[in-house]
């Protein structure tokens, strides 16, 4: 009896009574230039990203949003149908739907969110944030806590710190990851494979570069490249080159440990050097 009562209070600790369930929309491009859908892509996916960080805090999984996405006929440039968006929510379980639009203005951003209830389909909040294109992340972290303040969640300092980790600090990568995510939603899987594969190239290059300059061990591996590999496994899969997914999928699950080996090694390598 005492061993039941142990679980049934670790379980409590270890899960909130009452987390939410949110799905990110992929922001609108309030712009005519399609060459900047990328940047809706990549807002949404790494603000999805920060938000799973969060214990109280569930995510619709990839799959369930894709198919809305599909159902709806998601494109970057037209308007959403929020009241189908928000029926469709409510099928796979969502409490809150995060909508979003975005304009870009020279080398300014200007980003609107909107956190809306499924149960009541009303707004929670409102959230405006400006800045410049290169101030991306930092965008997204003001869109994440806006919206972890909205729902009263009190975060502790771990999760704070794991909000503001960026998937990497190389814009072209990012670029291109976002490219990826883009090209993904809209099922065009030929074109992800191609722009995820840029991106991991370019943000294991920038790695490489700075560990020979700085002459500093690896800190952690940029959250990008991972990804990158994973969703191009995803995407070589529904392309039906199983072959290729099944390599790809194998080298993610070896991929940390060497890389932790190799940072151990470049430890006490660059240790000795000075």
């Amino acid at each position: 009896m005492r061993k039941i009562i142990f679980i049934i209070i670790i379980l409590l600790f270890a899960y909130p009574l009452f987390s939410k369930n949110i799905a990110v929309i992929p922001f609108q491009n309030i712009n005519s230039d399609k060459e900047k859908n990328w940047i809706g892509a990549g807002f949404s996916e790494t603000l999805t990203t920060k938000l799973v960080k969060i214990k109280e805090i569930n995510l619709l999984e990839r799959e369930n949003l894709s198919k809305i996405l599909e159902e709806i006929k998601f494109q970057y440039t037209d308007a959403v149908d929020e009241k189908t968006v928000v029926e469709k929510g409510k099928i796979y379980g969502v409490d809150v739907m995060v909508f979003g639009s975005y304009q870009v203005m020279g080398d300014t951003l200007r980003v609107n969110a909107r956190f809306v209830d499924i149960k009541t389909r009303k707004i929670i909040d409102t959230a405006e944030v400006a800045g410049k294109v290169s101030d991306i992340f930092k965008l997204q972290d003001e869109i994440a806590f806006n919206l972890i303040d909205s729902l009263k969640i009190v975060l502790n300092e771990k999760e704070k710190e794991d909000v503001t980790v960026n998937p990497t600090e190389n814009l072209t990568a990012y670029e291109w990851f976002s490219r990826g995510i883009e090209a993904d939603n809209l099922a065009l899987y030929d074109n992800s494979i191609e722009y995820y594969t840029k991106a991991i190239a370019i943000a294991s290059e920038q790695e490489w570069l700075t560990i020979i300059k700085e002459k500093t061990p690896i800190q952690f591996i940029p959250l990008l490249i991972p990804e990158s590999y994973y969703n191009r496994g995803i995407a070589y899969y529904y392309r039906n080159f199983k072959n290729e997914s099944i390599k790809v999928s194998f080298f993610i699950s070896i991929f940390s440990s060497i890389f932790k080996l190799f940072e151990i090694f470049l430890f006490f390598f660059f240790k000795n050097i000075k």
